[in-house]
């Protein structure tokens, strides 16, 4: 069994399926089934491990966990794709750049290090940056040790105001004001540095029955990227997107074919700028808190979203309420439930009622 699925050729074909225009209906990810967490292999905290000395450990910890987890889950036919990423945190979307970083337990901080947007051309990518090296060299070691088990898929990355914002801190948001011709000169600065990134991330890269999975795990065809993420969206209005953050990364995306953007629901005023996009053919909603569901802003920006794949995060009873809606629009479904049952239950409701159609 390949990848712990008994169907993992058709799951890819519905992947490519969802992938054309012209195409409706939904697949759904079951994320997350709690009661199969339960006594799993522990991997220690982020902060607990020496990365330049024990990468291969910590790389087979997490693979031994993983493995543990998708064997229970070998009933359940959802189209999520038993895949894994080096993760160190969020710190290594931008410590390839320099500066200090913060581990805790579950995730990772980059330092702010650029203190004067004077010294923006000081910026540079260093293929022996430690941080790099982890993501590179994790990415191997998964694509080695998966043994058709568990898949390698890129790291992900940002765009570039998402970078800038990074390093810059929230600076960043006062400096549009202060310092416009500045920001651009930095923004330009940081399209350059993350082409790099992602450059070397796809190289690194296993290829997946003809295509790739991205940061999310998600199967694009060949010639895709993905993750980006715009999350520095919480605190822009549309205007400021349009200036700052929309043609730097249609910039950062020029090469490729398509593209996956992830967004948060705090964020979603910038949707009709970034579905503006034609190259970013997914974009990812995500719960935030005191904000509407993904679903709710999915209807809120229908017309906007009509061309794109949307990757909603939902609760089954979210699947429920909003099928009618659904139905004529291309969409995948990221769903937590408690149970087995419960996953297996979702997953029929949306072969039944949410089938692909061409």
């Amino acid at each position: 069994m390949l990848y712990w699925k008994q169907d993992i050729e058709e799951i890819v074909e519905r992947y490519r399926r969802i992938n054309r225009r012209g195409c409706t209906g939904a697949l759904i990810e079951v994320i997350a089934v709690r009661e199969l967490e339960e006594g799993l292999p522990r991997v220690r905290p982020l902060k607990e491990w020496n990365f330049d000395a024990e990468l291969p450990a910590f790389i087979d910890a997490n693979l031994a966990r993983a493995n543990a987890l998708w064997s229970r889950r070998t009933a359940l036919m959802d189209d999520t794709i038993p895949s894994m990423y080096p993760r160190f945190g969020i710190a290594e979307h931008s410590a390839y750049l320099g500066g200090e970083v913060t581990v805790e337990e579950t995730t990772s901080y980059h330092i702010p290090f650029l203190h004067d947007l004077k010294e923006a051309d000081s910026i540079h990518a260093d293929p022996q940056n430690r941080w790099f090296r982890y993501v590179m060299d994790g990415m191997r070691l998964i694509r080695e040790r998966g043994q058709g088990k568990i898949a390698s898929r890129l790291r992900g990355g940002c765009s570039p105001t998402e970078l800038a914002n990074f390093i810059r801190g929230n600076d960043l948001f006062t400096d549009f004001y202060d310092s416009p011709e500045e920001v651009h000169h930095l923004l330009e600065k940081c399209t350059e540095a993350e082409g790099w990134f992602l450059r070397q991330q796809l190289a690194q890269a296993e290829p997946f029955y003809g295509g790739i999975l991205e940061g999310m795990g998600i199967w694009l065809p060949q010639g895709g990227i993905g993750h980006l993420s715009e999350d520095w969206s919480y605190m822009c209005s549309p205007a400021m997107y349009e200036e700052f953050g929309r043609p730097y990364t249609e910039k950062l995306i020029e090469p490729y074919t398509e593209a996956l953007m992830h967004l948060h629901g705090g964020g979603a005023h910038v949707i009709p700028g970034v579905a503006a996009i034609d190259k970013i053919t997914y974009i990812q909603i995500v719960q935030d808190p005191n904000q509407p569901a993904p679903a709710e802003i999915c209807r809120r920006y229908a017309d906007a979203l009509r061309d794109k794949v949307v990757i909603l995060v939902a609760t089954p009873r979210e699947v429920w309420e909003n099928a009618d809606f659904l139905r004529g629009r291309r969409t995948i479904l990221q769903v937590e439930t408690d149970t087995l049952e419960e996953a297996q239950e979702i997953t029929a409701f949306v072969r039944r009622e949410l089938p692909l159609t061409e």
